[in-house]
C-alpha cells in the first residue's frame, strides 16, 4: 500500500496581539524614526548653545547616538523574545520615552543647560575634557533614556509580525525569508521616518519654532499615536480598566501639553532672542562701572562673538585693534568677512568716515540683529548674507583693508583656515591694503624641543599665510591677532604711524588704541621648520579648535624645554635683553604654574624678580617687551618700587594690559607715556 501523505498543517501568517491593526504598527514604525532624529537635531542646537558647535562637541553627540541605537537595537532584541508577542510593554516603555523628552525640554531645558556649562567651567585649562565632558553628560540626560528605548521598536514590530514557529524544513526556510523581508521593512520604514524628521526639523520647525516647541510637539504627537496602541492592546481588559488606562493617559497628555504654556523666567537684560538656521541669537544689554551702555551678541552660551557700546561705538579696545592698519594707510573701502551683529562695521564708520563698508556673513537673521538691535545703518554699510569664501571667489571687488573675523568663536570653518582661501583673500586685497585676522590664538614665545611640540594654531596659520602669498605679518600680543601686508610694511614704519595717531588729535579711544597697539605689536619671525601649512588637503579640525591650549605647552615647556631655555640664556647679567628676560620669565613660568593659572604672569612676583635684571634697556627693549609680557589683568599695582628699568617697564606693561582691557583710556595715556619715557633714549 502506498503511503499516505499527511498535510502538513497551513502556516498563518503572525497578526499583532490584542487588536492593534498592521496601519498602527507600520504608523509607530515611522513615527520612531522621525522621533529619534527630531531629538538628534534638537541635541545638536541644545549642545551649540550650551557648550558650542567645535566638532568635539558635535563628535560626542553623535558618537553617543550611536551607541544608544546600538545598545537600544540589542536589547530591543532581547525583550522581544520574551515580551514580542505582547506588545503592550514596548509601548509603555515609549509613552514613558515620549514623556521623559516633552518635559525635559518643555520644563528643565535651562537647568540642564546650565549644569552642562558649569561643568565645562570647572574643567577650563583642560583642552579635550573641557567641551567633550559636558556634551557627554547632556546627551545622555536629555537624550539617553528615550533614544535607547525608540531603537527598541524595529527588533519588536520584527518579531511581531514575524510568522509562528516552523513545522517542516519548508516551512522553516519560508520563515527565515519572511523574518528578512520583515526586517527591512521595518528598517527601511523607520529610515524613512528618520528622513522625515530630519527634513521637518532642520528646515522648518527648529528654526521657527525653536527647540522647546520643536520636541514639544514631536513628544506629544508620538504619546497621543503610542498611547491608542497601547489601550488597543489592552482589549481584553476589564472595561473599568480600559477606561481607568484611557484616564491617566488623558491626564498625562494634557500634562505634557500644559507644560508648553509654563512661563520661561525673563531676564532683564536678555534684549533679543530669536532662532535662525544656524544657532540661537542673543542680544544682551549691560552697564559698565561708569555706567554706560553696553550690548553683547550671543550665538552660545561659551562666545561673545560681538560687544558694542552703542552710544560710543569706539570705546572698547579690545574692537579698535580691528582697525589699526588702517591707520597706517587709511583706506577707501573696507570688507569685514564675520560681520556678525556688527560691532566692527560700528566703529569703521567712525574711524573711516566715508570709506565704503561691505559687512558678510552667513547668517540672514544676524544682519537683522545688526540693523535692528546694534544700529548699524544698512545705507553705510552693505550687507551681504553670503558664506565668506563663496564671496570671494564671486566678488571681483579689492578692498584696502579686509577684517577676517571667522575665528573668534568655538568653531573655526576648516574651509576658511586654509592656504586656498588665504589666497582667494589676496586677490581681493589692493596693492595698499592690508588684512587683519582676528585668530584668537595665543603665541606662547617660547621654544619646546621637537619631540615634546604641542599643537599651535597660531604659528600654522603665519605658514599659511606666508604659502598664499602673505610674506609680511605682524602680531598683536593684546589681542590674540594677525595683520597682514599686501607690501612691505617693516615694523618700524607700522609703530611710526602708530604713535602718530597716538599723538594726534583723534578721539582719545582711538589715541589709547593706537598707543596700546603700538607698544603690543612685533614683527612676525621668519619661517620656522616644523610648522605646516593649512590647505583644504589638511585642515585638522580637531586641533585648530584647540585655541588655548596654553596649559599643554607650557606642561611641554616645563618638562622638556624650561631646562634648554634656561641653560641656553645668560645669567642676569650682562647679556642680550631677550635672551635675560626669557631665562627669567621661564623660570617665573615654572614656580609659579601650579598655583596660579598657566600662562598668567604674577607682575609683582615678576617684578620683583626682574629687579636682579640689570642689562640695560636697549634699541631692542620694546619688541621683546611686546612679545613677551603678556600679563593678566593686574590694575592694583601701585604699590610696587621697581628696583630696575626692566622691573619699571614689566610693571608698565601689566598696567597697560590691565587698563586695555577695562577700557580706562585716560588712564591708558598716562602710562603710555610713561612707557615711551622709559624706553626712549636719554
Amino acid at each position: 500500500m502506498a503511503d499516505s501523505v499527511v498535510p502538513s498543517p497551513r502556516r498563518e501568517p503572525a497578526l499583532p496581539a490584542g487588536d492593534v491593526p498592521a496601519s498602527l504598527l507600520l504608523a509607530i514604525s515611522f513615527a520612531g524614526g522621525f522621533f529619534i532624529m527630531v531629538l538628534e537635531i534638537c541635541g545638536l542646537r541644545v549642545l551649540a548653545t550650551q557648550l558650542g558647535s567645535s566638532v568635539f562637541v558635535t563628535g560626542t553627540l553623535l558618537t553617543l547616538y550611536m551607541v544608544l541605537l546600538s545598545a537600544g537595537y540589542y536589547v530591543g532584541g532581547l525583550l522581544s523574545s520574551r515580551w514580542g508577542r505582547a506588545p503592550r510593554t514596548l509601548f509603555g516603555l515609549l509613552l514613558a520615552a515620549a514623556l521623559y523628552a516633552g518635559l525635559l525640554h518643555a520644563l528643565w531645558l535651562d537647568a540642564l543647560g546650565g549644569v552642562g556649562f558649569a561643568v565645562r567651567e570647572a574643567l577650563e585649562g583642560r583642552p579635550l575634557l573641557q567641551p567633550i565632558l559636558p556634551a557627554a553628560l547632556l546627551t545622555l540626560l536629555l537624550y539617553g533614556p528615550p533614544v535607547l528605548v525608540l531603537s527598541m521598536i524595529s527588533p519588536f514590530l520584527i518579531r511581531l509580525r514575524a510568522a509562528p514557529p516552523a513545522t517542516s524544513e519548508d516551512e522553516a526556510a519560508a520563515s527565515a525569508r519572511d523574518a528578512g523581508v520583515q526586517a527591512g521593512f521595518f528598517m527601511s520604514l523607520s529610515t524613512i521616518g528618520s528622513i522625515a524628521g530630519t527634513m521637518l526639523s532642520s528646515y522648518v520647525s527648529v528654526p521657527v519654532a525653536g527647540v522647546r516647541w520643536t520636541a514639544l510637539v514631536a513628544s506629544v504627537a508620538f504619546f497621543g499615536l503610542v498611547s491608542v496602541a497601547w489601550l488597543r492592546a489592552g482589549a481584553a481588559l476589564p472595561r473599568a480598566r480600559r477606561l481607568s488606562a484611557a484616564s491617566a493617559l488623558g491626564a498625562a497628555l494634557v500634562g505634557l501639553l500644559s507644560s508648553a504654556f509654563r512661563s520661561v523666567p525673563h531676564d532683564p537684560n536678555l534684549l533679543y532672542r530669536a532662532e535662525s538656521h544656524y544657532g540661537e541669537l542673543e542680544v544682551y544689554q549691560a552697564e559698565d562701572d561708569a555706567g554706560r551702555r553696553l550690548l553683547t551678541y550671543h550665538p552660545s552660551r561659551v562666545y561673545m562673538h560681538s560687544m558694542l557700546f552703542p552710544e560710543q561705538p569706539l570705546w572698547d579696545l579690545e574692537g579698535d585693534m580691528y582697525f589699526m592698519s588702517g591707520l597706517v594707510r587709511p583706506p577707501r573701502n573696507v570688507l569685514v568677512l564675520g560681520s556678525a551683529a556688527g560691532g566692527a562695521l560700528r566703529g569703521l564708520e567712525l574711524a573711516f568716515p566715508g570709506a565704503e563698508l561691505v559687512g558678510v556673513d552667513l547668517d540672514p537673521k544676524v544682519h537683522e540683529v545688526a540693523t535692528q538691535v546694534f544700529g548699524v545703518n544698512p545705507s553705510a554699510a552693505r550687507l551681504v548674507t553670503a558664506d565668506a569664501r563663496v564671496f570671494l571667489m564671486e566678488s571681483a571687488e579689492t578692498f584696502d583693508l579686509i577684517i577676517v573675523d571667522l575665528f573668534a568663536g568655538e568653531f573655526i570653518p576648516s574651509h576658511c583656515v586654509s592656504r586656498e582661501f588665504f589666497e582667494l583673500v589676496r586677490r581681493r586685497l589692493s596693492p595698499r591694503g592690508s588684512v587683519f585676522i582676528n585668530t584668537n590664538m595665543n603665541d606662547i614665545p617660547f621654544e619646546v624641543s621637537a619631540a615634546s611640540e604641542p599643537f599651535r594654531g597660531v604659528r600654522h596659520l603665519q605658514a599659511t599665510l606666508r604659502a598664499a602669498g602673505f610674506e609680511h605679518m605682524i602680531e598683536n600680543a593684546f589681542f590674540n591677532a594677525i595683520y597682514a601686508f599686501a607690501e612691505d610694511m617693516p615694523i618700524e614704519r607700522f609703530r611710526a604711524a602708530l604713535e602718530r595717531d597716538w599723538r594726534g588729535e583723534r578721539p582719545a579711544p582711538l589715541r589709547a588704541a593706537a598707543g596700546l597697539a603700538l607698544h603690543s605689536s612685533f614683527a612676525v619671525q621668519g619661517e620656522r621648520a616644523g610648522y605646516r601649512p593649512f590647505t583644504d588637503a589638511w585642515t585638522p579640525d580637531f586641533l585648530i579648535e584647540l585655541k588655548g591650549n596654553e596649559s599643554a605647552i607650557y606642561e611641554a615647556l616645563e618638562s622638556d624645554g624650561l631646562g634648554a631655555v634656561i641653560d641656553a640664556s645668560p645669567p642676569a647679567a650682562p647679556g642680550a635683553p631677550r635672551a635675560v628676560l626669557e631665562r627669567v620669565l621661564a623660570q617665573h613660568f615654572a614656580e609659579w604654574r601650579d598655583s596660579h593659572d598657566k600662562g598668567v604672569l604674577h607682575v609683582g612676583a615678576l617684578a620683583t624678580r626682574l629687579g636682579e635684571v640689570s642689562a640695560p634697556l636697549g634699541p631692542e627693549a620694546l619688541d621683546t617687551a611686546a612679545r613677551y609680557l603678556q600679563f593678566a589683568y593686574e590694575p592694583d599695582l601701585e604699590g610696587l618700587a621697581p628696583e630696575s628699568p626692566w622691573a619699571e617697564l614689566a610693571t608698565l606693561y601689566g598696567r597697560m594690559h590691565a587698563l586695555g582691557h577695562q577700557n580706562r583710556h585716560e588712564a591708558l595715556l598716562d602710562v603710555l607715556d610713561a612707557i615711551h619715557a622709559r624706553l626712549s633714549p636719554p
